[in-house]
């Protein structure tokens, strides 16, 4: 049990030893790894302070070293809590605007039971009142911009395609 607490103690004054990082461009900068995420490091740059650098700004090697100190190094932290920005005092998705979209086969149940909005595909296999649906949207949504809104990375936003509801009867 003290070798593990050892080990762990070593491994975290290793961690925050200064290190050499690269960006994508290619400019070298000294920093300590604070946290990191699956998607960004925060790093304690020397002469400038804690920031969180996004996978997208560092070299290769230095995303594959953040993600290793993440599982190497026990209890390290996601996040660094004096680096959260403000969380929103508010948040509300816009105007909701609801589509019906053509099923598979070609009769009219079908073609209600399908709707779209910005972000979500919702299929049932009851007809629904569009009230219903659109409602059904509009808390979908708000949920979305209520995730990205949080400080926390949990939602990178930019998705590919809609997200599918599907409800059924049964």
């Amino acid at each position: 049990m003290r070798c593990l607490a050892l080990l762990a103690l070593l491994s975290t004054c290793a961690a925050a030893d200064l290190r050499t990082w690269t960006d994508r461009a290619g400019r070298t900068f000294q920093a300590r790894i604070v946290a990191c995420d699956g998607m960004r490091a925060t790093l304690d740059v020397e002469g400038r302070g804690k920031v969180i650098v996004p996978f997208t700004a560092l070299a290769p090697i230095d995303v594959e070293f953040a993600r290793h100190w993440r599982i190497d190094t026990p209890m390290a932290p996601l996040i660094d809590p004096d680096c959260l920005p403000a969380w929103p005092a508010q948040v509300a998705a816009p105007a909701v605007t609801l589509q019906a979209v053509p099923g598979n086969d070609a009769s009219a149940a079908a073609a209600q039971s399908q709707w779209e909005s910005a972000h979500f595909r919702i299929e049932s296999d009851l007809r629904l009142p569009l009230g219903v649906v659109r409602d059904l949207a509009s808390v979908l949504e708000a949920t979305r911009e209520a995730i990205i809104a949080t400080p926390l990375g949990l939602h990178p936003g930019q998705e590919r395609r809609k997200y599918a509801v599907l409800l059924f009867s049964k």
